[in-house]
């Protein structure tokens, strides 16, 4: 046990070297918004407000920006008109996520450097965040509510049952902006693809493939979703846990077909425990909406006869 904690010291002691080397490269601790968390948060904010804003326990604060590993691979990009939201010291987002939205209390835009133990650690997020990652936020203050003005997540999200029935019923539309042709497909969950949005390649081992997908808890109203970004990836199909399981089945039963859409309990797709850190219980319903695109010719000959699929 010893000497884990000894490893794991020396781990964060060079990670801290890094960010700080980073840091100091990109001429943020020349610059006068700089600021070394005691935490071990590195941060360059913009001007500070004349007129500081009231950020306390159980408001509701949102943003715009990414968040990106240190390479620049992107993990989330909030829009304006999808920006992330969190409620401040109660959301299961990441503890760094927290402080960063305490310091807008006093400017409208920050750039961070996270170090991993406040972001998602050892475990990672797996597929999209890796063990031990540092994050590169880039982040606008959006806008903030009190606790008092805070909807019932409940009243918004509904369970399993809610959403089967007001789909069943034609109450819970499909995203028409995002799959304009609908065709249901055969799965547990309720699932749908564009049916002329269309690669002759196919989705077969060998691919080397990119995914752009985005996430979000399901609700029974269509505009309430909590929205929680977009992510993109590459990877070459056949490759381990680089989708999750029950829609990388989805799309080895229609391989030609590059748009979709699926909603199903959180259980289903990420394990009874959910996924805290970010807020997604077991009993919620999540939301995927993704695309995918072949960045390799090389197996285009051995999946020509998924093409009439």
């Amino acid at each position: 046990m010893l000497d884990l904690i000894e490893l794991n010291q020396r781990n964060a002691e060079k990670e801290a070297l890094m960010i700080d080397s980073v840091s100091r490269s990109w001429g943020w601790q020349m610059q006068g918004g700089f600021l070394h968390q005691a935490s071990g948060i590195q941060l360059i904010q913009g001007p500070l407000l004349d007129d500081p804003r009231t950020i306390e326990k159980g408001d509701t604060l949102s943003w715009v920006g990414r968040v990106m590993l240190m390479d620049s691979t992107l993990l989330f990009d909030w829009t304006v008109e999808q920006p992330f939201s969190l409620v401040v010291d109660a959301s299961n987002w990441p503890v760094g996520f927290h402080e960063l939205a305490k310091r807008l209390v006093a400017t409208n835009a920050l750039s961070a450097l996270v170090p991993s133990h406040l972001a998602w650690g050892l475990s990672g997020w797996p597929p999209l965040v890796p063990q031990d990652a540092v994050l590169w936020m880039e982040i606008e203050f959006f806008e903030s509510h009190p606790v008092a003005a805070v909807p019932a997540a409940a009243s918004l999200a509904g369970n399993w049952n809610d959403i089967i029935d007001a789909f069943e019923s034609g109450l819970w539309p499909s995203d028409g902006s995002w799959i304009q042709h609908p065709e249901l497909v055969p799965s547990p969950c309720i699932s749908w693809n564009d049916s002329t949005a269309i690669d002759e390649t196919g989705f077969v081992n060998g691919a080397q493939v990119e995914i752009s997908m985005r996430t979000f808890r399901s609700s029974v109203f269509l505009g309430n979703e909590l929205d929680l970004g977009w992510n993109e990836w590459s990877f070459r199909v056949g490759d381990d846990q680089q989708v999750l399981p029950i829609l990388e089945g989805m799309m080895r039963q229609s391989p030609s077909r590059t748009r979709w859409e699926c909603h199903c309990p959180v259980s289903y797709a990420f394990g009874n425990q959910g996924v805290p850190s970010v807020g997604l219980a077991p009993n919620d319903v999540v939301g995927f909406q993704w695309e995918w695109s072949v960045v390799s010719d090389s197996v285009k000959d051995a999946s020509s006869a998924l093409i009439a699929q």
